[in-house]
Order: C-alpha cells, then structure tokens, then sequence
C-alpha cells in the first residue's frame, strides 16, 4: 500500500488551502488531489473499494466521495486526465462548501475570482460540477439526481457522491438501482456498469466460509480473497460461489482490514487475476496478435491459408473482417468464412482494414467528453479520402487513405488538452495546415504527433513521410510523392470542412 497517497486522502479534509488562495494555485492543488486519487486507486483497487465501503465514521464524506467517483468512472472506462480533473473539480467543490460555511458572505468575491478564473482558462468541466456545490454534499442529493437540467458530467459526479454517502453494500445497490429506474437512456449503462460491479462479493465484505466467518481481502473478476476470523487467520482464494455474504455492513473496521491486508499482500499479489475495474490497452504499439499479423502480410510470400488462420484465431478481427466482406462484395453475399474474406479484399488491402480497426480500437477505449464527436471526425474524414482517392485516381488503395487519415486524426483522441473540453476548438484559418485545424497549444506539430504514432504501428516509411508532407499544397510535394500525396491537403481540408459544419450544427 502506498502510505503517502492513503493519508494524503485521509487527512484532505484537514489540509484544505486558505479562502484567500490564488485561484491559480488551488487549482493545483485540487489536480494533485485528483492525480493522487487515481493513483492509489490504480495502484491499490482493493483498498479504494474497502475505504469507500468502511463505516462512514472511519473515513472523511470527500474522501468516500472521491474514490465513488473515481470508482464509477473507472468502471465506465473513463480517461484517466479526464477523471483526474473531474475529481479536482470536486475537491473544488467541497472547498468552496467548507469556505462559505466558515466565513460566509466574505468568501462570495473570492468564490467569483475564483469562477473567473476557471471561465478565462475554459476549464468547462469544473464550472459544471462547481454549479452543484449546494446540493453535492447535502443530504438531499439523491433528490436531483434525476433532474433534467443536469448535464451526463453532473450527473455522474452526482451519483458518485450519492454512493459514497451509503455505507452498506445493501444500500449502494438499492442506490444505483433507484438512479437507474429514473435516469436518462443515455446514463443507463453508465449505471448499469456500476450494478454490476456493486453487486459483486466486494473488498471488506462480511461473509461465511463453510459456516466460519470470514471477511473479503480482495477480489477479482473470478474469485475473492477471504481472511477466515476464526482465529487461524488462514488466506483463501475461492471462487465467489463457496461463500455466502453474512451482513451487508462490514464486521471488520478499516484499521483491522488494512493490518490484515499488508499482512498478506504478498499472498493477494501472486494469485490475484483479472481486476474488477478495465484494463487499459497501451496505444504506443499494435496488440501482438496484429503485429504477428503485419509481419506475415510483409513477408515476400504470403501463404493466404496461414494469414487466413491467424486472423481466425482473433474473434474481433474475424468479426469485423467477416462483417466487412459480406456487406462489400457487389453481390452483398454472406462471407462465411476468413480466406474468403481476404480474397474480397486482397491481402494488401486486408492489412490496412485491420491496423485501422485496431488503431480506432485502442484509440476509443476511454470515455471523454468528445470522444464521440472525434470519432465522427475520424470516420468522415476516412470515408472522404477514400473516396477522392478512387476518384482522384492515386496510387493509394482506398483502405490505405482511410488508413492515412485515421493516423492525422488520431491526436484528437491522444492530446490531454482535449480530454477536459466540452467542445471542439475549430479554427477557422488555413485550411490546409493541420496545425491549424484546432486552435491548440502544441509542443510540436500535428502531423509529427501522427507520424510517430505511425511508426510505433510498424507502418512503412513512405506512409510516415505522407504524414509529415500531408499539410504542403501540390507544387510543395517532393516528386516521387505527388502522385500520391497531391490529394492530401484535399483529403484534411474537407473533413476539417464537415467537421465545422457539425459542430456548428451541435
């Protein structure tokens, strides 16, 4: 256990900076306490869950807040920045509700420096949440959960606060199932997620072990870890079927669980599976089963029975492929079977569909708030290189330019200044230069951004430099390039186009 992030979130409600603080520096404040909430969750699931299911008296409201948020996000597959300044925002929050309750009156000047300064810096996700400061905290939040005027980021802070204010593992449930009867389709399986998960045998649970009583050390998506209290003090990894749940409130307090669990960390460590919360897939390389797949496509001779047979070992890829040739082949014929599929294609072309599924895979596997909105980007913008580059007649395949494009698109969904706005900052000048397409603060360019990416996805050379030359008008393309890259600035210039109209439309 990491001693310094656990009393850090023990003693928050103790540290809070003064009223009079330069708003600049409580917002760093506030984001170190959100990066050191996701960091001990990250590093410690096991004891996140037990805190925020401990007696109530055992732990400060804000920090049982803050790990229900964390853990409610976490469960939706939520970005880690992103959850890192909706925590922070909350802290926020409870600042602002502890100010006011000391000073009263005197804290509205400094609460609208404040305000200003989070509009000046476009921080929109902690003006939506620092709106809800007289209900996050009160007894009565439960009663707005539901309320149509709350936007989904509201909402959800809100419903984190309304777990975290429950002790009992009865009483999260009935929690989440109530929210869940009156919410909005939208935030249904954001709620159904969390059921699911606060269903579970969870960390510090009361249960029975062949009638002996025991309480749950950790768990994971396949069994739990239980601490029989019979005075043995064995450990046992079982499957969460051999035990029944005696209590909804915990028999064990915090300070005996936390003995007990670093007594046995060791032991927890070695034979702990899968986690209860996702996993997060690095987006620096492909996944090895496609790598297996590009080194086979790049080899001299391609043997279409093995390719074939790779592809159908991986469900997703032979899935999509499948799905792919049966609604493409000019017959619209059922595609049955992988070699058949890759005929339709082409082995070249078979290659770049599947680095783009994988690639968009890995790049959407986290919630922000315009994730949805970059992937409308994405896919329009690949379909309108596709086909400029059919009726353009270059010598790229359409796969290839929809490939391209997925690549330049991609800092949409990797810079970390994009994971906290609400809204797409288009600019509205130089249409062709990818730089200029946002207006954001790089440390580089867009596209070295892209072809660095590129390249951790073993694409070739001459794709990269397409990357880096993707922004030069025709009579600015190295020679050996315009036949290939000369519809490039066309290519960025017309999604960038769609996506202005879509976002003014939104």
């Amino acid at each position: 256990m990491d001693i310094r992030y656990f009393n850090e979130l023990s003693q928050l409600h103790k540290s809070l900076p003064p009223a009079n603080t330069d708003p600049r520096k409580l917002v760093n404040f506030c984001l170190n306490i959100g990066k050191s909430v996701v960091s001990f969750g990250k590093a410690n699931p096991h004891l996140a869950f037990a805190m925020l299911r401990c007696a109530p008296s055992e732990t400060s409201s804000i920090t049982r807040t803050l790990l229900a948020v964390y853990i409610s996000q976490k469960a939706n597959n939520a970005n880690e920045h992103f959850i890192q300044h909706v925590l922070a925002s909350i802290v926020a929050v409870y600042w602002i509700s502890v100010q006011r309750k000391q000073i009263g009156d005197k804290f509205k000047p400094l609460a609208a420096r404040f305000r200003k300064f989070l509009t000046r810096k476009q921080l929109n996700i902690w003006l939506d949440i620092i709106v809800l400061q007289k209900v996050m905290f009160s007894k009565n939040a439960m009663k707005y959960v539901t309320a149509s005027s709350l936007s989904s980021i509201q909402r959800k802070a809100l419903i984190g606060t309304v777990i975290a204010s429950v002790g009992s593992t009865q009483s999260q449930t009935k929690t989440i199932s109530e929210c869940a009867a009156n919410a909005n389709v939208g935030d249904r399986e954001f709620l159904a997620r969390l059921l699911l998960l606060f269903e579970r045998t969870l960390p510090l649970s009361s249960v029975l072990f062949k009638d002996i009583p025991a309480t749950v050390l950790a768990a994971d998506q396949e069994k739990v870890c239980i601490l029989l209290n019979d005075g043995s003090d064995e450990v046992h990894w079982l499957a969460p079927n051999s035990i029944v749940l005696s209590g909804y409130s915990p028999s064990t307090s915090l300070k005996e669980y936390l003995i007990a669990f670093d007594n046995n960390k060791e032991f927890i460590d070695a034979r702990a599976g899968k986690s209860l919360l996702p996993n997060t897939y690095p987006l620096i390389r492909p996944p090895g089963s496609l790598t297996s797949i590009i080194d086979t496509l790049q080899s001299t001779k391609v043997n279409i029975n093995n390719l074939s047979k790779q592809i159908d070992e991986h469900d997703a890829f032979s899935h999509f492929l499948l799905s792919s040739a049966s609604h493409d082949n000019r017959l619209q014929l059922p595609v049955s079977n992988i070699k058949q599929a890759v005929l339709t294609y082409g082995i070249e072309r078979v290659g770049d569909m599947l680095v783009q599924f994988a690639l968009m895979e890995r790049l959407t596997q986290h919630y922000y708030p315009l994730r949805a909105l970059s992937i409308q980007f994405t896919t329009i913008a690949s379909h309108i290189a596709s086909i400029l580059c059919t009726r353009c007649n270059l010598n790229l395949t359409p796969q290839n330019a929809g490939l391209i494009i997925t690549f330049m698109c991609a800092p949409l969904f990797t810079l970390p200044g994009l994971k906290v706005r609400t809204s797409l900052p288009v600019g509205l000048s130089g249409y062709f230069q990818p730089n200029s397409t946002f207006n954001l603060i790089l440390d580089g360019q867009w596209h070295d951004v892209a072809g660095e990416l590129a390249g951790k996805w073993h694409q070739a050379k001459r794709t990269r430099i397409m990357i880096h030359q993707s922004s030069l008008l025709h009579h600015q393309v190295s020679a050996s390039l315009k036949k290939r890259a000369c519809g490039y600035s066309t290519f960025f210039w017309s999604s960038e186009r769609t996506a202005i109209w879509d976002t003014s439309e939104g």
